[in-house]
């Protein structure tokens, strides 16, 4: 998955790691999430960045 969205041009690799999106469409949530310090995920940790990228994308379709 990671590698046929580098290669397909929606995400990109972060220099200090992970995967951020070049596609607004696209939301990366946990460990592979990339632009931040990177400190593993508790279950809380991604259920709240997932309500948050599940606004962003109620938000855009209205």
């Amino acid at each position: 998955m990671v590698t046929a969205l580098l290669v397909d041009g929606s995400a990109e690799l972060h220099p200090a790691g992970g995967l951020v999106p070049a596609d607004p469409r696209l939301h990366v949530v946990g460990d592979l999430a990339g632009g931040g310090p990177f400190i593993t995920s508790s279950i809380a940790g991604i259920a709240a960045q997932a309500v948050r990228a599940a606004h962003t994308i109620v938000a855009a379709s209205d």
